[in-house]
């Protein structure tokens, strides 16, 4: 550009000056790029705030599972799992998508916001906290339903907590649609 404009004006700009140009140029894109990421609603995970408010808008207020999380999972204090009734995996899919579950967890493999769900269950999980765990229905159950306790390695604590908006129905459906994802 300032090749052209050397070319129409007949006079060459100093290299000073078209540093400059190229400098001023280069901060007003940063700037732009900036805006349109504070616009765009995503946090620094990537996820979108507008999805993660959906999710949590679509959630059918339902009474907490006894204690609030299942006992004798991963970061319950003690005792054995709160019992799940047997879930459906038709309606585990059909809550996932309309819950925006796949928004973040994909079943393909691929990497979204959080963890894909393809062949997770009875998987080893590597734990931000170094540790692993087995992906069962407790580990999935807690996930679920307090998803910051045991944060899956590489991956933001983006989720909403869902430990007062599903019924213990609603997470088995959850569970075993996740356990056909081989």
């Amino acid at each position: 550009m300032l090749e052209i404009q050397e070319k129409v004006e007949g006079t060459p700009r100093p290299r000073r000056a078209r540093s400059l140009s190229v400098m001023a140029i280069a901060a007003a894109l940063l700037v732009l790029v900036s805006l349109q990421a504070a616009c765009s609603g995503t946090d620094d995970s990537g996820t979108n705030q507008q999805t993660l408010a959906t999710m949590e808008a679509r959630n059918i207020k339902a009474s907490p599972v006894a204690g609030g999380s299942p006992v004798g999972s991963p970061g319950a204090e003690s005792g054995s799992p709160v019992a799940l009734p047997a879930g459906n995996a038709d309606d585990g899919k059909a809550l996932a998508t309309s819950l925006g579950c796949v928004a973040c967890h994909s079943i393909d493999g691929s990497k979204l916001t959080g963890p894909t769900w393809k062949g997770l269950y009875g998987k080893q999980v590597k734990l931000a906290d170094g540790s692993s765990v087995t992906a069962d229905e407790a580990y999935i159950q807690t996930a679920i339903e307090k998803p910051n306790s045991h944060l899956v390695e590489g991956y933001p604590p983006v989720m909403p907590d869902f430990s007062s908006q599903l019924t213990p129905q609603k997470v088995a459906d959850l569970i075993a649609y996740i356990q056909t994802l081989k």
